[in-house]
């Protein structure tokens, strides 16, 4: 069995992932106007002719690590990995990032608790409805958190899950 740590296990995956996109939807990514250099340059709008620039390269495989794969479960890892490595038995070192359950779909998707995060699975955004307050009507969500549960529920089934619960 080879071992990998999740944050190698991360970046592969976020390479394959950028190799794999359309050039549509990369630059999609790339208008936004969160796109900012890091070190001597910090702060500053990154300016690119081609999306194979190198600080457009490592903003893509920032942006997938941090955003699209943050709170990933080691067992989506493991087995993403093994598919990349030819059917390798492979085991993820390293723990999760610090997440917190959304009171919707029951996974480990969530920043922060109230801050009107939204669940990257279920789309419900944590106003504050606790568990409890299922028939509560949610204005932030348009409707109570029985109702987005059970179309959630309905949905569940043809979404890849890749978070723990």
């Amino acid at each position: 069995m080879k071992k990998i740590g999740r944050e190698y296990a991360k970046t592969q995956l976020a390479i394959h992932r950028i190799i794999n996109s359309n050039q549509d939807n990369l630059k999609q990514i790339l208008s936004a106007d969160y796109i900012y250099r890091s070190g001597k340059n910090e702060g500053e709008n990154i300016e690119y002719k081609t999306i194979y620039d190198k600080a457009v390269s490592k903003f893509l495989i920032n942006y997938f690590k941090e955003i699209v794969l943050k709170g990933v479960s080691n067992s989506y890892l493991k087995i993403n990995m093994e598919k990349l490595l030819f059917n390798s038995d492979i085991e993820i070192i390293g723990k999760n990032e610090k997440l917190y359950k959304c009171n919707c779909c029951g996974y480990l998707t969530l920043d922060s608790i109230s801050e009107y995060d939204i669940c990257r699975l279920c789309g419900w955004e944590d106003d504050g409805t606790k568990s409890n307050e299922i028939n509560k009507f949610s204005h932030v969500n348009g409707d109570t958190l029985n109702n987005y549960r059970s179309d959630f529920e309905k949905k569940i089934n043809n979404i890849e899950v890749i978070f723990d619960k």
